[in-house]
């Protein structure tokens, strides 16, 4: 599977890009290559929004519980 990042979220809003990426961890959770995918793109979400000027923007990333409830 190809994950390409901009079928995820059509209107480049980053609440919906989180949803979306949880939903993608959810189906193919039982898939180890796709997962890996996803997961790389989650940790590449979660580093943009540790940037200073989100930060203050009070942006928020996705954690390790959420990922926990789309996995499980």
């Amino acid at each position: 599977m190809f994950l390409n990042v901009f079928h995820l979220c059509n209107t480049f809003d980053d609440v919906a890009f989180k949803i979306n990426l949880l939903e993608l961890l959810k189906k193919h959770k039982n898939n180890e290559e796709i997962k890996e995918k996803i997961m790389w793109m989650i940790n590449y979400f979660n580093s943009w929004f540790t940037k200073y000027e989100y930060r203050i923007m009070n942006q928020q990333k996705i954690t390790e519980e959420e990922i926990q409830e789309a996995i499980c």
